[in-house]
C-alpha cells in the first residue's frame, strides 16, 4: 500500500467536538504506525465556510502519500485494533477515490483518496472552481463543500468506489433513525451526524452518547 495518512482539520471552536473523536484517531495512529494530522490553522479563504479547508488540506497532503484517508471531526474510530486502510486498499481495486453513501446520496464526511494524477486534479479543480458553489447549491447552503466534491466525483465512473457505509461510515441509530448506515457490529468508522436530526439544542446528550461508544 505504500505511506498512508490520516487527516482532519477544524476551527477552534470546534473543541466539544474533536476533543471526543481526536483521541481515537491518535489511538489508531500510535497502534499502526499511520501519521494521523490534525490542524486547526487552515483559513485560505475566510469568504468561504470553514469546511472549504478540507479541500486545501487534501491538496496540501495527498502528493506526499499514496493513500489519504480524510476523517470529519465529527466522525472517530470506535474499532482501533483493525487497520482500516489496508482494508480500503484492496477493496478499491483500481479506483482513486473511496466514499460511502448515506440517506443523501455520497458523503464527503469520510473519503479514502488514492495519490494518483486523476484524484490531485479533481480536488485541484475543487478548489479552483470553489466560487461556483458560493451560494446554495443542491439543497446545501451557500459555500459547501460537499456538493462540489460530489458533482466531480459523480462524473469519474469505476474511479469511484462505493465503500460500506456500515463499517466505513456509519451512524448512529439513537439519533438517525431513518439513516441507512446504522451502526452494527461491524463499525470501524462512526460519524456523528449528516446533518440529518442533528439538534444542537440536545448536543450535550448526544455527545455523551457518543463517547460512550468511542470508549
Amino acid at each position: 500500500m505504500g505511506k498512508s495518512v490520516v487527516i482532519t482539520c477544524a476551527t477552534p471552536d470546534r473543541g466539544w467536538l474533536f476533543d471526543i473523536t481526536n483521541p481515537t484517531k491518535q489511538s489508531f495512529s500510535v497502534k499502526h504506525g499511520t501519521p494521523y494530522i490534525f490542524r486547526t490553522d487552515i483559513y485560505p479563504d475566510t469568504s468561504y465556510k470553514p469546511g472549504w479547508n478540507k479541500i486545501d488540506m487534501i491538496n496540501t497532503y495527498l502528493p506526499q502519500y499514496d493513500l489519504l484517508c480524510w476523517l470529519d471531526d465529527d466522525a472517530g474510530i470506535i474499532n482501533t485494533d483493525v487497520d482500516f486502510l489496508h482494508e480500503v486498499d484492496s477493496v478499491m481495486g483500481s479506483a482513486c477515490i473511496g466514499m460511502c453513501r448515506d440517506l443523501n446520496g455520497l458523503n464527503s464526511g469520510v473519503l479514502f483518496i488514492r495519490n494518483t494524477e486523476l484524484a490531485r486534479q479533481i480536488f485541484n479543480d475543487i478548489w479552483s472552481n470553489r466560487h461556483l458553489y458560493k451560494d446554495d447549491h443542491h439543497g446545501y447552503p451557500g459555500t459547501m463543500e460537499q456538493p462540489a466534491i460530489i458533482d466531480y466525483v459523480n462524473k469519474m465512473g469505476s474511479d469511484v468506489c462505493v465503500l460500506d457505509g456500515h463499517r466505513y461510515n456509519a451512524y448512529d441509530p439513537q439519533f438517525l433513525v431513518s439513516e441507512p448506515n446504522q451502526r452494527n457490529e461491524s463499525t470501524i468508522i462512526l460519524h456523528i451526524c449528516n446533518g440529518t436530526g442533528w439538534k444542537l439544542d440536545h448536543k450535550d446528550e448526544i455527545l455523551a452518547k457518543f463517547a460512550d461508544g468511542m470508549k
